[in-house]
């Protein structure tokens, strides 16, 4: 058995667009505590939205990227296994290629398909497809009753 730490809200109990740059911390230090445990797996944030592929990937004046929250956990030693979610909702992995990714080791694709038509998924999942582990962390019906 595995368990997920997963970063999942940075702004006051509300959904961030990403994670923030306070996030980098937050990894050094989680990391620097859990790096000797094999079984535990590092979800760096759970459901980018509204961001760009650039800022998914590098951050920006406001928002820390996937490379920068990546290596804050490597520079500590340790090599547990990341996920890095796609965007919208942590759905979309479609920019995800040989050209545009993060660079590193023991790196697994995130997504979460709540709703999602299964034609979607090809175009979705074309870049990473045979080439990156991809794990699905959270899946459903989003239904109000």
């Amino acid at each position: 058995m595995a368990v997920i730490l997963d970063l999942h809200w940075v702004e006051d109990g509300k959904q961030s667009p990403m994670a923030d740059k306070k996030s980098i911390d937050f990894w050094r230090e989680v990391a620097t505590q859990y790096k000797n445990f094999g079984t535990v797996i590092f979800e760096l944030y759970n459901e980018p939205v509204g961001i760009d592929s650039a800022t998914w990937q590098q951050g920006n004046a406001t928002y820390a990227g996937y490379q920068e929250l990546y290596d804050a956990v490597r520079n500590t030693g340790a090599k547990n296994l990341v996920i890095c979610n796609g965007l919208q909702w942590g759905y979309d992995l479609s920019f995800v290629n040989s050209n545009f990714e993060i660079m590193g080791e023991n790196i697994v694709y995130g997504s979460h398909p709540y709703n999602r038509v299964r034609s979607e998924f090809p175009q979705n999942f074309t870049g990473v497809i045979n080439r990156k582990p991809i794990i699905f962390t959270e899946f459903g019906v989003n239904q109000h009753f």
